[in-house]
Formats: C-alpha cells, structure tokens, sequence
C-alpha cells in the first residue's frame, strides 16, 4: 500500500465493462464516478462502447459546428464531453475511463497522469501486435485549430497520444475536479470515424471528401494491423494485461450497482445536445 501525504492508496482497482450504452450515459457514468472519487478512493477503469454511433463535443467547443438535424435524421447521438478538445466522432471504437482520486500517486500532474496512463494503454495494445509508439513533440494547438479538419480531436496527435507509424491510434483528453481526476479516450477499431465531416455545418460534399481522406492520412485503426480484427473482449483483456503489467496494479471485476444505475441515469440530462439539455452555448455541466 503507498502513502502520499499521509494518505494510503491500494495497488486493487476497479475494472468496468458497461458495453454498450448511449452517449449520454457514457458521459453521465463519467461524472458520477469522479464525484464519488473523493468518498471511494478505489481507481476505476472504465471499458465502454457506443449505442447508437455518437458525436461528442469538447468542453468549450460550440454545438453550432454541427448540422444537428442531419444527425438526428441519421440517427447519430450528440453529447457535450466533461473534457476538452474538439468533436470525436463514437463509432467503429472502444472507450476507456480512468477515474483517480485527488492525491493518487499517479496524479501528480497532468502530464505525468497521461504519460502513465498511455504507457499502459500502449502496453495492451502491443499484446495484440500492433507496434503502438508515443507521440514525442507537441503539435501547435492554436496554430492548427485554425484549420477546418481541426474540428475533429483525431486530426492531430498530442504529446505522449499512442500512434502507429505516426498515425493517431488513441484520443484522450483529461479533466481535475476538484473531487477526483477523469481522464478518458477513444482506441479505433475500424474508420467510420472518418465520418464526422459529414455531420459538420455548411461544408459541401467536394470539401467532407478531402478533409476525410486528410483524417485517414493522420490517423489508424486496429483493423488496419490486424488481418483478423479481435473480439471486443480480446482487445478489452488486453488493454487490462497492459494496464495493470505496466502500473504495477490489480484489478477486480465489480459489477455497477443498481444504487450506481440509478444516479447515473439522474445525470444523463446534463449531456445530450440533441435533447434539450443545452441551450445556445449556454450549457455548463455543474462540476466546477
């Protein structure tokens, strides 16, 4: 057991498959865990899917980028993410939640908390025999937002994001509350997140063909290095070997509660777009 400050944290965390659920959910299970963080004190990692295929909005980032009618009639769900960046198009993917309680050795910083984290991540994903690598120089965000692909978080890998001959593999993003630290990310499996052009306001079809053959170019997928593409379980068990061979941690399998369910599904209103939860620009999640 390691102590930081006078405090005890255990090497056993929680290990999460919650398969398929829709974005709301996703983002709302995101919450509520990390307000609980400051009570549990136990690290969740987090395995989950999308039902129906999603977009998920940055932070900051304004819903108007999206012709949501389109998604509606396409029957793409919309959600406004906890964390930072820009639209991350949920499809042909698996996700992952990692949840730590403020002052966790592993929280140290900001970038520590990534580079460990993707270590991890990037360990599993070798098991499956792909050659995943670090991203080792930082882009420059605010020179490159200024570019129309930009609105996609898959159109530029960060420092320390996992890449496959310099072809984006993971998205992550992270985010400190004051109760707990989130940090979650997108692993490709297949390339329908090219779409998310299709689903971009005002952008005429000549215009979605280019940016989605510049997105294919900066990123990959799983089935890209794989001739047969592993069951979702195959690269979940994975991503659990890599994690806990390389943080030095155990898992247990502890099934979401009924009590969990319950306030999850209390909290799902704060994140879909396309169900009135926001309003304009005006939508805050209350976590600050």
């Amino acid at each position: 057991m390691k102590k930081v400050n006078g405090v005890s944290f255990d090497n056993l965390w929680r290990w999460l498959d919650n398969g398929f659920k829709d974005g709301a959910w996703n983002m709302a299970a995101d919450q509520y865990f990390t307000e609980c963080m400051a009570e549990i004190r136990q690290p969740i990692m987090r395995i989950y899917q999308w039902q129906p295929w999603c977009i998920s909005l940055g932070y900051h980032q304004k819903s108007q980028c999206l012709d949501l009618n389109r998604c509606r009639k396409s029957g793409i769900d919309v959600v406004r993410r906890q964390t930072g960046g820009r639209a991350v198009f949920h499809a042909e993917e698996i996700a992952y939640s990692v949840i730590l309680p403020v002052g966790h050795p592993l929280a140290t910083s900001v970038s520590q908390t990534y580079q460990q984290i993707s270590l991890g991540l990037a360990a599993g994903i070798q098991t499956l025999g792909i050659q995943a690598s670090f991203q080792k120089r930082q882009v420059n965000l605010k020179s490159h937002y200024k570019k129309k692909i930009a609105s996609s978080c898959f159109s530029a890998a960060a420092l320390h994001e996992i890449v496959v001959h310099n072809r984006k593999l993971v998205g992550s993003a992270q985010r400190r509350m004051p109760t707990g630290i989130l940090q979650h990310g997108s692993i490709l499996i297949g390339s329908a997140h090219q779409q998310l052009f299709r689903y971009m306001k005002q952008l005429p079809d000549r215009e979605v063909k280019i940016m989605e053959k510049e997105l294919s170019d900066k990123t990959t997928c799983i089935c890209e290095w794989i001739r047969s593409v592993p069951l979702n379980a195959t690269i979940a068990s994975a991503l659990k070997t890599g994690m806990a061979g390389t943080l030095g941690i155990q898992f247990e399998d502890k099934a979401i509660t009924l009590d969990e369910l319950q306030e999850i599904d209390i909290l799902k209103h704060k994140f879909s777009i396309l169900k009135g939860a926001e309003k304009a620009d005006g939508f805050v999640i209350n976590n600050e």
